[in-house]
């Protein structure tokens, strides 16, 4: 990911949060109090969360920036060969996609309706997913609470754990 990737409002914000939208959620909540906390949400779990966790606390006990992915320029269609036997494959995933689309637009209209401050994150093809085992490397998190939805959301927001989080591991 780029440097200049994100725009946070001046003034670094106390909680960062990354959403990677999903059949299954993945929410990275970091904060220099409590550190990295990680959950996989329904959409309707999500903005419950968002609801319960961020809009009572906004503008009073904390400031919130949140990083989502928006994979609205994401097609994995193009430039392939799609053999004619895997074309249910790549409509499934196709679908998914959709549906992913769908709930990002969903999730960032509902951050911006209720004034959080929100980076909308489409990967390209440079960006990497980080397996497990250096997911683990880097946190200290177990494996079995990880799934690749969770990593993607940490990673979104991780310019500005993964220093504190290495320091912390040191101590």
């Amino acid at each position: 990911m780029s440097d200049d990737l994100f725009n946070p409002p001046s003034g670094l914000p106390k909680i960062w949060i990354g959403i990677d939208p999903g059949e299954h959620t993945g929410i990275a909540i970091y904060s220099k109090a409590d550190g990295l906390k990680l959950q996989t949400l329904t959409f309707w779990k999500t903005i419950d969360f968002l609801s319960q966790y961020i809009l009572p606390r906004m503008g009073k006990e904390a400031d919130f920036f949140v990083v989502i992915e928006t994979p609205q320029y994401n097609n994995f269609m193009y430039g392939r060969n799609v053999d004619s036997r895997k074309v249910a494959e790549a409509l499934r995933i196709a679908r998914n996609v959709g549906m992913n689309q769908g709930d990002a637009k969903r999730l960032t209209q509902f951050l911006k309706i209720h004034n959080i401050p929100v980076e909308e994150f489409t990967p390209g093809p440079r960006d990497q997913k980080w397996p497990a085992p250096y997911f683990k490397h880097l946190t200290g998190i177990e494996t079995a609470q990880t799934a690749e939805h969770v990593r993607d959301a940490a990673r979104f927001i991780s310019r500005f754990w993964i220093d504190d989080l290495t320091r912390r591991q040191k101590m």
